[in-house]
């Protein structure tokens, strides 16, 4: 996969669990985004990496959280940063564990947020998802790069590098077993 420069930084704070998790869809989005990064953690008060990166006067910085008085993904992308960046955090965990990266990670408390809006269902079959809407970490990245106009084939070969993850675990599993821990989910 050939890495792009993208409109947006993104920088994923990543649950430990996650880095060691053989479907990481992080890494898609840091092998296809040049400027997209992976901090790993659950506790990000202090990280002098991403308190740099808050801290950069050249940089706006975004969270990608659903929390009370978040915006939209296209408010946002619409109304420009003026000179500075877009930097977008996203949290890469299951649901629990983003909470808990939010919650003990208080430098993000008094971040801007942003959520994505959308029915889409997750290509993530090998996961159980509440709802529509709930994305994996590279559908995220996806969205928010869509919305800042990426290159869209950049995009698709992000997403077509997932799908290939997913059917590869499905094979791996055997359509028995995907069939009874996921029941009438469509395996391609």
């Amino acid at each position: 996969m050939i890495a792009h420069q993208a409109p947006v930084d993104l920088l994923i704070l990543q649950h430990p669990d996650e880095s060691r998790h053989a479907l990481n869809t992080a890494t898609i989005v840091t092998l296809a985004v040049d400027n997209a990064e992976i901090l790993v953690g659950d506790d990000f008060s202090s990280d002098s990496r991403l308190l740099k990166k808050l801290n950069d006067p050249d940089c706006q910085p975004w969270l990608l959280f659903p929390k009370g008085g978040a915006v939209s993904l296209a408010t946002v992308a619409n109304a420009g940063q003026g000179d500075k960046k877009p930097l977008f955090i996203l949290l890469d965990a299951t649901w629990r564990k983003a909470r808990k990266i939010y919650y003990l990670s208080t430098c993000l408390h008094t971040l801007p947020a942003v959520q994505i809006t959308t029915d889409k269902l997750s290509a993530y079959r090998i996961r159980k998802v509440p709802a529509p809407g709930y994305l994996s970490t590279v559908e995220a990245a996806v969205e928010v790069l869509n919305a800042f106009d990426h290159d869209r084939a950049a995009c698709e070969r992000m997403l077509t590098a997932f799908d290939r993850l997913i059917g590869n675990q499905i094979t791996a599993m055997g359509e028995s077993l995907y069939a009874k821990n996921y029941g009438n989910e469509p395996i391609g």
